[in-house]
């Protein structure tokens, strides 16, 4: 399984919309991880689960996938301006004599990019006007004690 984290929302989404047959243990990738993150797995039961990324990936063992399984990947440094994403779920079933069915849980992933897409568009706007705003009332402010009008 797949994550891309997004910098920008903060927030991270399965790449791979396949469900796939666990037997084992589940291998987890996440693209745009920062250095020394670590998964944060929550199951179904309120168990949670630590994983420490190495190369962007951890494993999670069958026994764990239980209900739907929370994700969250985060710096786990102290500081309260660590990065935080988090993640599109793991929906989970087993099959008998199999393993475990997993899947991701946010059927609407591609309404959540655009919705955050469309955000972050409308925040960098606003950004823009604001900064044009500030532009503004300090060339004003160096006309003022110039001694020139400010019209």
């Amino acid at each position: 399984m797949e994550y891309k984290l997004i910098q920008d929302c903060l927030k991270g989404y399965v790449l791979t919309r396949e469900p796939e047959t666990v037997t084992d243990e589940l291998i987890i990738s996440f693209t745009g991880a920062p250095a020394d993150a670590t998964a944060v797995f929550e199951n179904g039961e309120g168990n949670s689960l630590y994983r420490l990324l190495k190369d962007d990936t951890c494993a999670i063992p069958v026994a764990f996938l239980k209900g739907c399984v929370r994700v969250t990947v985060a710096m786990l440094n102290g500081k309260d301006s660590a990065p935080k994403y988090v993640c599109e779920g793991i929906y989970t079933a087993p099959i008998p004599s199999v393993g475990v069915m997993v899947c991701p849980d946010g059927l609407d992933m591609a309404l959540e990019l655009i919705s955050a897409r469309a955000e972050i568009q409308t925040l960098r706007e606003r950004i823009d006007g604001l900064c044009a705003r500030a532009d503004a009332t300090d060339e004003r402010i160096t006309k003022m004690l110039d001694g020139y009008d400010f019209d």
